[in-house]
């Protein structure tokens, strides 16, 4: 594999500067992440004047999981646009089979992309994106009118890097507007509730920091928090059984290191899938189907459970089939649950939601038609139109498009970019 350049670090791992963000523009994208990247590299392409939003660090959510191999090879995770950027910059890039991990995609792709001379001056980070409007028009009004594309959307932002002195304590607000807005925002911000039926069990909400909400590295940055502790994990999907494969290699490497699992399924397995192709994805899902079947002494499977309550230091669960309580005493809770979109940020424009997974609906509609067995990599792209709001001109793409529905790829935004800026835009004016 090519190894990355001695000052790659320091030079692609730097805050981009910072600049005066225009008060209009034509297109703003919400998002730093791998979708709203790629957005920003193909606007740019077409000559639209372009500013991408960040409301942190560009990469911050791939961050938190950096220590994670990625089922799928790099073939799947970056586009020619990306490359192209990439390899502007002189790096040269790993070989389309290898399997990247979180860290890898940040820090050998995404990073570079955002200093790269196509996107200059078009990033700017620590800037949150409070609400998007359309100028002088209610949610209510102009429904199913195209003359609400006449008028321009007023994103309003805030910056937070800690430059920003906010005034008599109150951050200081900024508009921009724009004739097209794509929000990329992602989801991983928003974690699922673990209680019963998606909601907070009694306690949750007050636990704080006691429980974990996103995918721990506890062989790596977080051992010390888990080494010798009584770890519960809650969740029955890839990333608890990533969690759960990592903790019990902790718990073999240190004393006194327990594990709890709690899933809804009735017997703790995860699903087959036939023939995978993809070779991590088999090899996670056969080693923790072992641990259920053959659980070594530090863990405890409790499967066909639900949680009930949380109590600092305990946890109720119950049990589905009898409805009986069950209390677990535990150091450290894990809740690996999923995520949802946040609504609020587009809650004043017309958007139409799936009432099931909180996506696109037509993109929603599409995805679940399928039959895809649990491979993400059998799931087909949507048709372009799959992507249109009731709002012209308002695009939602990546995870957050998905909604709760958890088979998205990166190379899903990729496709969804394609289809934006060939199929769903005109071409800029000049």
């Amino acid at each position: 594999m090519p190894s990355p350049p001695p000052d790659f670090e320091s030079r692609y791992s730097a805050p981009i500067p910072r600049s005066r963000l225009p008060r209009s523009t034509e297109v703003v994208i919400i998002g730093g992440g791998p979708a709203g990247l790629e957005a920003a590299l193909a606007a740019r392409e077409l000559g639209f004047d372009t500013v991408l939003l960040e409301a942190g660090r560009i990469g911050t959510s791939i961050d938190k999981w950096r220590h994670v191999r990625l089922f799928s090879p790099w073939k799947y995770n970056r586009s020619q646009r990306g490359i192209r950027a990439v390899e502007s910059l002189g790096i040269e890039l790993p070989d389309d089979e290898v399997l990247p991990t979180g860290g890898d995609v940040l820090e050998q792709y995404l990073l570079p992309i955002a200093h790269s001379p196509s996107l200059r001056g078009c990033v700017h980070e620590h800037v949150r994106v409070v609400s998007a409007v359309r100028r002088d028009t209610l949610k209510g009004d102009l429904i199913g009118n195209p003359k609400r594309g006449d008028r321009p959307f007023r994103v309003l932002w805030e910056r937070t890097d800690p430059e920003t002195t906010p005034r008599n304590g109150v951050a200081l607000d900024y508009v921009i507007e724009c004739r097209y807005l794509i929000d990329a925002s992602g989801i991983y911000q928003s974690p699922n509730w673990s209680g019963s039926g998606g909601g907070a069990a009694p306690g949750e909400r007050d636990a704080g920091d006691w429980i974990t909400r996103q995918l721990p590295d506890p062989l790596g940055r977080d051992r010390k928090r888990f080494s010798g502790q009584k770890c519960l994990v809650i969740g029955g999907g890839y990333s608890a059984a990533t969690c759960i494969r990592d903790l019990t290699t902790l718990a073999r490497e240190t004393a006194r290191t327990e594990i709890d699992w709690v899933v809804r399924n009735p017997d703790g397995r995860m699903a087959e899938i036939d023939n995978d192709p993809l070779a991590e994805r088999q090899e996670l899902r056969t080693a923790v189907n072992a641990l259920v079947s053959d659980p070594p002494s530090f863990l405890r499977m409790w499967p066909g459970r639900a949680v009930d309550e949380f109590r600092f230091g305990e946890v109720r669960i119950r049990k589905l089939s009898t409805g009986s309580i069950e209390r677990l005493f535990v150091d450290q809770v894990i809740s690996l649950t999923g995520f949802h979109p946040d609504p609020t940020l587009l809650r004043e424009l017309q958007v139409h939601h799936c009432y099931a997974t909180d996506g696109l609906m037509k993109l929603s509609a599409s995805l679940l038609s399928q039959d895809a067995g649990g491979d993400c990599l059998a799931v087909e792209s949507a048709p372009s139109e799959t992507l249109r709001n009731p709002e012209p001109g308002l695009f939602v793409i990546g995870s957050k498009s998905y909604g709760r529905f958890s088979q998205y790829l990166l190379r899903s935004g990729i496709e969804q970019v394609d289809a934006i800026f060939t199929d769903l835009l005109p071409a800029p004016v000049r």
